[in-house]
């Protein structure tokens, strides 16, 4: 079979990965609406344990005998809300490392190389008349490293060039201090978004809810 011409081929490979993209987009979309539906569903069993009402206000748990009892339920439920944000937290890293590993199979594809090197894709990304952020696409790399990883250079460079990425705990930036909310994924999104397609990220792909993604 005859090759492609470079233009028909690039716009094809253009068009694959912008649907990539978007299929990337919807999952992560779904695994949030996920949570938010089982922390719903977490104040639905508060109010049905307590006889509540949709509307009804929730008691203060200090009505005499039974309020062990109410702490007893508002114990449980706090417990479950806590696994549903630390659930949101491995969502966003599972998915950053996801995001990275396809913008790097993307460029390594394309240029017909083994390893990602920034000053190629840079360099064949202006050719085609582009200026990535290349200073947030080696963030995205740093960060899906540190998220694999664990402690090492790729945390350590992370929290040098993103500090606000990391728990302000006072110790060694690691995995477990990483917090990848959804206005970073979006951020690093964008990012990846304009590289690859020369798409601008449209207001509803940056309005995606973080409420779930606790410090």
């Amino acid at each position: 079979m005859a090759e492609l011409p470079t233009n028909v081929a690039e716009a094809i490979a253009t068009a694959i990965f912008a649907s990539e993209l978007q299929l990337f987009q919807r999952s992560y979309r779904a695994a949030l609406k996920a949570l938010e539906y089982e922390e719903q569903e977490v104040e639905k069993s508060v109010r049905a344990a307590l006889r509540l009402g949709a509307t009804d206000e929730f008691p203060d748990g200090e009505d005499g005998d039974s309020d062990d009892l109410i702490r007893e339920v508002y114990d449980r439920a706090s417990e479950s809300v806590t696994e549903i944000h630390r659930g949101a937290t491995l969502v966003s890293k599972a998915f950053l490392i996801v995001l990275w590993h396809m913008w790097e199979r993307h460029c390594n594809r394309r240029l017909k190389e083994r390893e990602y090197r920034s000053g190629k894709v840079f360099a064949w990304l202006n050719a085609k008349g582009r200026t990535p952020d290349m200073k947030r696409l080696d963030q995205l790399r740093l960060a899906a490293n540190c998220a694999k990883h664990g402690p090492g250079d790729g945390c350590r460079n992370l929290f040098r060039k993103r500090p606000d990425l990391f728990r302000e705990n006072g110790r060694a930036p690691c995995e477990s201090n990483l917090i990848i909310k959804t206005d970073v994924l979006n951020e690093f999104f964008s990012a990846v978004l304009y590289a690859g397609t020369g798409r601008e990220a449209s207001a509803e792909s940056r309005g995606v809810e973080a409420a779930l993604v606790a410090d």
